[in-house]
């Protein structure tokens, strides 16, 4: 079997606590980086993400580019941080007759990686498990999926799905494979579960 890829993702939205998660795409999300940053500080967040992609190495930073997120990648690439790309949620999708935007494809590709019982294993944590069966879904007049809107979810969750965006950003473009070094993982780190599928809203 392939060594997976590595990625990194950023979250980095207004209003929100803006999450770091880094894992192996279709393997251990979380279990390498899993971090919460309460702030809005621009350089304080681009900071901690710089630290951790010299630590971990990862083939592909995804940030997403609502909100600060901008910033956040303009100032990794002016680091010398290649790897980064920013990623436009409500962009189009690689498969445009089948999905209303990037945000779509990119939750439906992670649905049925969760879906699949030989693969995937998550944090087994509340905070996981919620975000990721807190959006609802719809079809356009094209008839294309579409995710509900951050706003509704909000309203009637109370709550923003950062989490699910933040795995569903591993999603956003294949990566070629990146050799893992077990030893950056923390045996105590993360105690991970996962049910076979934590959010059965997108089993269509």
């Amino acid at each position: 079997m392939p060594t997976p890829p590595h990625h990194l993702q950023r979250k980095a939205r207004r209003g929100d606590r803006r999450g770091l998660r880094g894992g192996y795409q279709r393997y251990w999300p979380g279990l390498m980086c899993d971090v919460t940053l309460d702030t809005r500080d621009l350089m304080q967040i681009v900071g901690r993400v710089a630290r951790e992609i010299d630590r971990l190495d990862p083939a592909a930073v995804f940030v997403d580019g609502t909100g600060i997120g901008a910033g956040v990648y303009d100032r990794l690439r002016e680091l010398g941080h290649k790897g980064v790309h920013l990623v436009n949620f409500g962009g189009k999708a690689h498969s445009g007759d089948r999905y209303a935007n990037k945000r779509a494809e990119m939750w439906a590709d992670m649905a049925s990686w969760l879906g699949d019982g030989g693969g995937a294993d998550i944090p087994d944590r509340d905070e996981w498990q919620a975000s990721l069966c807190a959006p609802g879904y719809a079809f356009d007049s094209s008839s294309r999926l579409q995710m509900e809107a951050k706003d509704k979810i909000r309203t009637r969750v109370g709550f923003s799905p950062d989490v699910g965006d933040a795995l569903a950003l591993t999603f956003a473009e294949d990566v070629p494979g990146h050799a893992m070094d077990m030893s950056k993982i923390d045996p105590l780190g993360g105690r991970r579960g996962g049910s076979a599928h934590p959010h059965d809203w997108m089993r269509y």
